[in-house]
């Protein structure tokens, strides 16, 4: 998966809102505070009235990296100027993504669009029900509460909610990362957000591989909400309390991954104590060629961002009726895999952006999709 140049964005910090508030205020018809927000989400708008607000966690993230291209680039090919894509951070803090949107969409209009990552989902429903009453348009990824979906919340404004079935990936990457140690030793783990879906399935692929592995034993277990600096931290620690008792380090994403990698590295051990990601970031499977990461799932951002853009601006515009769509066509997954040494080289190809159309990613925005979201994390 390879990150190409992106085309340039608003990419604003939550609190430096005075212009984007400014650009919000323009003369489309504006639609604040309506509490059903479904005449408002029914009603199609034009294509200069668009704008797209993404919520991500970090730009420190080449996942995230990917994500913006693939928005990005079907914005580009649905003819958006630069100035209707603006791209906010939350820090991972979904309550600091609901305040951003909030100030963002204080005057609202029909076109506006929100695209984002709730970071957990005890923030999705809020953050679904500040669209409605915006009466604006929303695709959610990676985080919805098994309570909660695009049909029976958001009075037609929540449009389809996307993310990974992280638990084969995580089973099969968790496999490969044992396999680099012969199937035998102790093994640490740094998690992510714990209240977080995809960090629970994460978590639940490495508890299948631990109970087909006896071989291999859990030291211990932390968690470092995604974040490169925690995971370093907690490296240290782990390696300050177990030592050589340590074979590998279990990563739940690319960036703890690489945060343990650094901590081995201080000690002389990177690439003899092998690590995993489970993104599949370009860095990450140059980690793999060199020996320091065993395996990381490859999640394909740069698709997800083209998929989630299409279904969002097709619903906006009238392309797309949502109401007739299936249950498994507005809360889907798309397919990852598993990138190790012996395959990497197939997943280092570039994606082709020319030849991206809106026209062939709306006649099958599902094309990728691996079936339907489930509801709950299932039990080990």
């Amino acid at each position: 998966m390879h990150r190409p140049h992106l085309r340039s964005v608003a990419v604003v910090a939550a609190g430096a809102l005075a212009s984007v508030l400014a650009l919000a205020g323009c003369s489309a018809t504006t639609v604040n505070d309506n509490p059903s927000g479904g005449a408002a989400c029914a009603t199609p708008a034009k294509k200069e009235d668009v704008h797209i607000y993404l919520g991500i966690g970090t730009l420190d993230n080449d996942y995230f990296q990917d994500f913006i291209t693939g928005v990005n680039t079907m914005a580009a090919a649905i003819g958006l100027s630069d100035d209707q894509v603006s791209v906010y951070t939350d820090d991972y803090d979904g309550q600091k993504l609901i305040d951003t949107m909030s100030s963002v969409l204080a005057t609202a209009k029909n076109g506006d669009i929100i695209i984002a990552d709730p970071a957990s989902s005890a923030y999705t429903k809020s953050l679904v029900e500040l669209a409605q009453s915006k009466g604006v348009r929303i695709v959610t990824i990676w985080n919805r509460p098994g309570d909660i979906h695009p049909w029976d919340t958001g009075g037609g404004c929540w449009i389809a909610h996307q993310s990974f079935d992280m638990i084969q990936a995580s089973q099969e990457t968790s496999q490969a990362l044992f396999d680099a140690i012969g199937g035998e030793g102790g093994i640490v783990a740094i998690d992510g957000v714990p209240d977080n879906p995809t960090a629970q399935e994460r978590k639940l692929g490495l508890a299948r591989a631990l109970a087909a592995n006896p071989g291999v034993t859990l030291l211990d277990s932390q968690p470092a909400d995604w974040q490169a600096a925690k995971a370093q931290a907690v490296t240290e620690q782990f390696l300050g309390k177990y030592g050589d008792q340590i074979s590998a380090v279990w990563g739940g994403n690319d960036d703890m991954g690489f945060g343990a990698v650094e901590a081995l590295r201080a000690q002389g051990k990177s690439g003899k104590v092998p690590s995993n990601g489970l993104d599949g970031t370009q860095k990450a499977l140059k980690a793999i060629q060199s020996g320091e990461f065993a395996a990381s799932a490859v999640v394909p951002g740069i698709e997800e961002g083209l998929v989630t853009t299409t279904l969002a601006y097709a619903a906006t515009v009238g392309d797309l009726d949502v109401s007739k769509l299936t249950n498994e066509q507005r809360d889907f997954y798309l397919k990852v895999g598993v990138a190790t040494a012996a395959n990497v080289v197939d997943f280092l190809t570039p994606f082709d952006l020319s030849a991206v159309t809106y026209e062939a990613y709306l006649a099958n925005p599902w094309k990728l999709s691996s079936g339907q979201v489930r509801d709950e994390v299932p039990s080990e």
